[in-house]
């Protein structure tokens, strides 16, 4: 849904990365730094610093999207690169929604999502693996999913010590699950159209 976006918001992201192109940072390096930053969301979620916590995943996801620009902009963008950056990705997913159980998110809510998060990755996997071009097939890729997450802390950070604070965290994560369900749908109907298509 976000990716009609992505031109504008590549020229952004494109000043920032030729910073990191001059002092010669490698993209795995940039990948494997959001990463590391994404571990301290859980320690921040269970001290329940809510504020740093919402920063740092920002951050993390942000290493996300920079280290692709830094890939493409070098002419580095290697095959083992766009597996390492899938890897991490699923990883720093998995943090992601543990600070959210932390902070108090249903389990049973996080733990959906989170299986949600992984179906829509798999079946844009095996679309890839049969040739077909899966980037922005579905309602909710990788940044709608963060976007929602940074919501569900944000409305955390407004409604702390109220009432309605669980309800505020929970809301984006229903949400969130709701569409990551019709991306599985959207994808593997676009994958059963093309290969149909082929025959």
């Amino acid at each position: 849904m976000l990716t009609r976006f992505r031109k504008q918001i590549n020229l952004y992201i494109d000043r920032i990365a030729y910073i990191f192109l001059k002092v010669n940072i490698k993209p795995n390096t940039i990948t494997l730094l959001g990463l590391v930053i994404s571990v301290t969301s859980v320690p921040l979620a269970y001290f329940n610093y809510l504020i740093p916590l919402l920063f740092i995943i920002v951050l993390s996801a942000f290493m996300d999207v920079l280290d692709g620009a830094v890939a493409r902009l070098s002419a580095n963008v290697t095959p083992f690169g766009g597996v390492l950056d899938s890897f991490c990705d699923r990883i720093e997913e998995l943090f992601y929604i543990m600070s959210l159980i932390i902070i108090g998110l249903p389990v049973h809510l996080g733990l959906i999502s989170l299986a949600l998060s992984y179906l829509t990755s798999y079946v844009r996997a095996l679309g890839e693996l049969r040739g077909l071009k899966m980037e922005g097939i579905g309602i909710a890729e990788r940044a709608e999913r963060i976007l929602l997450i940074l919501t569900s802390i944000l409305l955390a950070i407004i409604l702390q010590g109220h009432e309605l604070f669980v309800l505020g965290l929970t809301i984006p994560i229903i949400i969130l699950i709701l569409l990551s369900f019709v991306t599985v749908l959207q994808r593997i109907y676009y994958i059963y159209r093309s290969l149909n298509q082929k025959h």
